[in-house]
């Protein structure tokens, strides 16, 4: 066995069917048009390599999430490489298709390490042009640009990038030189709170979808968020709701927002958390198909009174 029966530590480290059923029921959710195109991401695959794929995403969002520390985690990790090679062989794919962050939405399938895929909840600042400050950084493999707050894997602890030196070793890749400039912005965010980042060539190096503030609670946890829920249900109304609301309502009040976070990191994500999902609530129920279908039921209860 993986993992012993559960302790006092570990009192919900249960297993059983409900949990195979989960997996399968997660699988049969995903849309057919992606298990047989590959999806958006994987373009290169074939339906045998994306529905295996699956499989392991959702085998990680079922088991692997329930686990607590990160020994027990490696250990999962380990035995799902093991497993999946010695039945699987090489069919599971050894490689994605490299794009553009622009071209990601919400609900795609991305790696988040090299051997972990992760489901995008929404990419933030897809249809805006942000701007801000930026730390280059060149490595052996490649080089990337990222905002001075956000966290990647620097000597195998996550960092802030601000904290990149020359000579640091980003994902095994050691760091050649490090300078600052002005660029765009934009940001996937993921159900594992990771992923592959890279510049337009070059090996890519793993990286946390979130900024120094919150990235220590995400990582690995941001699966239990209701805003990822919804997204998993309906990832084309949350890219939508995100562009058309969300984006402009929080450059407008970054400030006050920024503030708020730094102050209570747990406290600020709960409360948005909550306050994303309401407001998607409302969002959906003010769209256009709604309000026609409300004025159909209007138009119907007028014509049934005058009857």
């Amino acid at each position: 066995m993986l993992f012993r029966s559960p302790t006092p530590a570990k009192f919900h480290y249960i297993f059983n069917l409900r949990e195979l059923s989960r997996i399968f029921q997660g699988i049969l959710l995903a849309d057919k048009d992606v298990i047989m195109t590959g999806g958006q991401q994987m373009t290169t695959l074939k339906a045998p390599q994306v529905v295996l794929r699956l499989w392991v995403h959702e085998c990680e969002r079922v088991f692997c999430d329930k686990l607590t520390n990160n020994a027990d985690k490696d250990r999962y990790q380990d035995m799902m490489k093991r497993e999946a090679k010695s039945v699987f062989g090489e069919k599971m794919g050894a490689s994605a298709e490299r794009v553009a962050t622009t071209e990601i939405s919400a609900g795609d399938l991305v790696l988040s390490t090299k051997d972990e895929i992760s489901r995008v909840i929404v990419n933030q600042h897809k249809q805006v042009d942000r701007f801000s400050k930026m730390v280059n950084i060149e490595h052996e493999n490649g080089s990337l640009e990222l905002t001075p707050d956000h966290v990647l894997l620097v000597d195998g602890a996550f960092v802030a990038a601000r904290n990149v030196v020359k000579g640091s070793s980003l994902s095994g890749s050691t760091v050649s030189s490090v300078s600052h400039t002005i660029g765009g912005i934009i940001n996937p965010v993921t159900t594992s709170g990771k992923i592959l980042i890279a510049g337009m060539t070059g090996e890519p190096v793993v990286s946390s979808t979130y900024p120094e503030w919150i990235a220590e609670y995400m990582i690995g946890k941001s699966t239990a968020s209701l805003s990822s829920a919804v997204s998993y249900l309906f990832p084309g109304s949350v890219q939508a709701f995100w562009d058309n609301v969300l984006e402009a309502a929080i450059s407008d009040n970054f400030g006050a927002v920024s503030a708020a976070a730094s102050a209570s990191p747990l406290a600020s994500f709960l409360i948005a958390d909550v306050a994303l999902v309401a407001g998607f609530v409302a969002y959906s129920a003010l769209s256009l198909p709604a309000l026609a279908a409300l004025v159909v039921l209007v138009q119907a209860k007028k014509a049934m009174r005058k009857a």
